[in-house]
């Protein structure tokens, strides 16, 4: 059985609060996977950056209430960058996968 990827990078980040966050990956990946550790505070993942801590133009990823486990979303995209915010310091790993 052969794997659809031959191979990935994580970065694992904090975020700085109310701010855009720019993950870049070099070859560009096919795929990626946002993991949000921070279960209290909401990430928004764009191939834009990202003006406003508000919800309206960017997926979301992660929730509160803090007794929810760890949330992930995986997303088929080529891209070799990606935008990350949060109003939060929110703790996140960013998987790229080749």
């Amino acid at each position: 059985m052969s794997l659809p990827y031959k191979a990935f990078e994580t970065q694992h980040i904090t975020l700085v609060a109310s701010t855009d966050t720019t993950v870049t990956f070099d070859p560009p990946v096919v795929a990626i996977r946002v993991r949000n550790w921070d279960t209290t505070a909401r990430v928004l993942v764009s191939l834009t950056a990202i003006a406003s801590d508000v919800d309206a133009t960017a997926s979301r990823v992660g929730k509160a209430p803090a007794a929810d486990i760890p949330n992930n979303s995986t997303f088929p995209v080529r891209t070799s960058v990606l935008h990350l915010r949060s109003a939060a310091a929110a703790e996140v790993s960013v998987e790229g996968y080749f």
